[in-house]
Protein backbone atom coordinates (compact mmCIF):
# COMPACT_ATOMS: atom_id res chain seq x y z
CA UNK A 1 0.00 0.00 0.00
CA UNK A 2 1.48 3.43 -1.28
CA UNK A 3 2.37 5.91 1.83
CA UNK A 4 -0.23 8.55 1.06
CA UNK A 5 -3.12 5.52 1.21
CA UNK A 6 -1.86 4.50 4.51
CA UNK A 7 -1.30 8.21 5.92
CA UNK A 8 -5.23 8.83 5.33
CA UNK A 9 -6.04 5.62 6.95
CA UNK A 10 -4.51 7.13 10.04
CA UNK A 11 -2.46 5.27 12.87
CA UNK A 12 -4.51 2.30 14.71
CA UNK A 13 -5.72 3.55 18.18
CA UNK A 14 -6.49 0.42 19.25
CA UNK A 15 -6.47 -3.68 18.55
CA UNK A 16 -9.67 -3.34 16.62
CA UNK A 17 -8.61 -0.73 13.98
CA UNK A 18 -5.21 -2.85 13.64
CA UNK A 19 -7.51 -5.55 12.62
CA UNK A 20 -8.84 -3.56 9.82
CA UNK A 21 -5.81 -1.83 9.16
CA UNK A 22 -4.36 -5.18 8.35
CA UNK A 23 -7.21 -6.51 6.87
CA UNK A 24 -7.21 -3.46 4.30
CA UNK A 25 -3.68 -3.28 3.60
CA UNK A 26 -4.71 -7.04 2.59
CA UNK A 27 -6.78 -6.17 0.02
CA UNK A 28 -4.67 -3.10 -1.25
CA UNK A 29 -4.89 -2.70 -4.85
CA UNK A 30 -4.28 0.13 -6.94
CA UNK A 31 -8.05 1.34 -7.44
CA UNK A 32 -8.55 1.10 -3.40
CA UNK A 33 -5.64 3.12 -2.77
CA UNK A 34 -6.84 5.79 -4.83
CA UNK A 35 -10.44 5.68 -3.27
CA UNK A 36 -9.13 5.92 -0.08
CA UNK A 37 -7.05 8.98 -0.58
CA UNK A 38 -9.93 10.57 -3.01
CA UNK A 39 -13.03 9.70 0.17
CA UNK A 40 -10.77 10.66 2.85
CA UNK A 41 -11.28 6.99 4.18
CA UNK A 42 -10.06 6.30 8.04
CA UNK A 43 -9.97 3.08 9.87
CA UNK A 44 -11.19 5.27 13.00
CA UNK A 45 -14.20 6.66 10.70
CA UNK A 46 -14.86 2.80 9.47
CA UNK A 47 -14.72 1.27 12.88
CA UNK A 48 -17.46 4.51 13.81
CA UNK A 49 -19.63 3.20 10.94
CA UNK A 50 -19.48 -0.51 11.99
CA UNK A 51 -20.45 1.06 15.81
CA UNK A 52 -23.53 3.32 13.69
CA UNK A 53 -24.98 0.40 11.71
CA UNK A 54 -25.01 -1.71 15.06
CA UNK A 55 -27.09 0.73 16.78
CA UNK A 56 -29.55 1.13 14.18
CA UNK A 57 -29.68 -3.15 13.35
CA UNK A 58 -30.72 -2.69 17.45
CA UNK A 59 -33.14 -0.03 16.73
CA UNK A 60 -34.94 -1.74 14.24
CA UNK A 61 -35.28 -4.63 16.36
CA UNK A 62 -36.99 -2.57 18.82
CA UNK A 63 -34.14 -2.97 21.38
CA UNK A 64 -31.64 0.00 22.80
CA UNK A 65 -27.75 -0.50 22.71
CA UNK A 66 -25.59 -2.21 20.50
CA UNK A 67 -26.26 -5.02 18.68
CA UNK A 68 -24.58 -8.26 19.00
CA UNK A 69 -22.92 -8.98 15.20
CA UNK A 70 -21.17 -11.81 13.49
CA UNK A 71 -17.84 -11.14 12.49
CA UNK A 72 -19.17 -12.19 9.25
CA UNK A 73 -21.41 -9.02 8.97
CA UNK A 74 -18.85 -7.11 11.15
CA UNK A 75 -16.15 -7.27 7.82
CA UNK A 76 -19.25 -6.92 5.48
CA UNK A 77 -20.12 -3.80 6.93
CA UNK A 78 -15.83 -3.17 6.66
CA UNK A 79 -15.82 -4.08 2.99
CA UNK A 80 -18.94 -1.38 2.45
CA UNK A 81 -17.21 1.42 3.84
CA UNK A 82 -14.00 0.82 1.67
CA UNK A 83 -16.40 0.12 -1.29
CA UNK A 84 -14.75 -3.39 -1.28
CA UNK A 85 -16.43 -6.07 -3.21
CA UNK A 86 -16.14 -9.58 -1.78
CA UNK A 87 -14.15 -10.63 -5.38
CA UNK A 88 -11.09 -8.50 -4.70
CA UNK A 89 -8.35 -11.07 -3.51
CA UNK A 90 -5.55 -10.70 -1.15
CA UNK A 91 -2.59 -8.48 -2.53
CA UNK A 92 -0.22 -11.41 -2.08
CA UNK A 93 -0.25 -11.54 2.19
CA UNK A 94 -2.20 -13.50 4.00
CA UNK A 95 -5.21 -12.30 6.39
CA UNK A 96 -4.19 -12.45 9.44
CA UNK A 97 -5.58 -15.21 11.87
CA UNK A 98 -7.69 -12.71 13.89
CA UNK A 99 -9.69 -11.62 10.84
CA UNK A 100 -10.32 -14.14 8.56
CA UNK A 101 -13.78 -14.70 8.42
CA UNK A 102 -15.04 -18.00 10.70
CA UNK A 103 -16.04 -21.03 8.99
CA UNK A 104 -19.40 -21.93 9.03
CA UNK A 105 -19.98 -24.81 11.03
CA UNK A 106 -23.79 -23.93 12.46
CA UNK A 107 -22.93 -21.60 14.89
CA UNK A 108 -22.01 -18.29 14.28
CA UNK A 109 -19.10 -16.17 16.05
CA UNK A 110 -20.68 -12.83 17.62
CA UNK A 111 -19.29 -9.60 18.63
CA UNK A 112 -20.47 -8.05 21.59
CA UNK A 113 -19.89 -4.15 20.83
CA UNK A 114 -21.21 -3.67 24.81
CA UNK A 115 -18.14 -5.62 25.95
CA UNK A 116 -15.70 -3.19 23.94
CA UNK A 117 -16.50 -0.16 25.06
Amino acid sequence: MNEEAIKMLGKPGDAMEQEIMDYISAQSDEELEKRIIEKKLTVKACLESCFKKGKAFEVKRGKEGIAKVSEEQHWKWVREYFGITEDIKPAGKPLPVSVTPPKTSGAKSVIDFDDLL
